[in-house]
């Protein structure tokens, strides 16, 4: 299991990108994704879309923002990437 930073598209970036991304996180999406499509072809009668998928993504990602502003919490702050990437350890693979 590792981090890294991550680009806009995704993949790795250089060092010093302020988003991080790692294997555990990837995990958890991943699953959230299986259920997401499975709970789409039951309720709607198909998969969903890539661009169904990437605006989903974007709404809840939208109520995360909100309620770290709402919150002001330092913690949730630092989720949202207010923090110095080089404190992250890197990768150990």
């Amino acid at each position: 299991m590792g981090f890294w930073a991550s680009n806009e598209t995704g993949g790795i970036a250089s060092k010093g990108s302020p988003c991080i991304w790692g294997d555990s996180f990837a995990d958890i999406l991943d699953a959230a994704m299986i259920e997401i499509e499975a709970t789409f072809e039951i309720q709607i009668g198909r998969k969903p879309t890539p661009e169904e998928l990437r605006r989903g993504l974007m709404f809840a990602a939208g109520g995360y923002a909100q309620k770290a502003k709402e919150q002001k919490s330092d913690e949730v702050l630092k989720e949202l990437g207010a923090f110095d990437p080089d404190t992250v350890k890197e990768s150990e693979e």
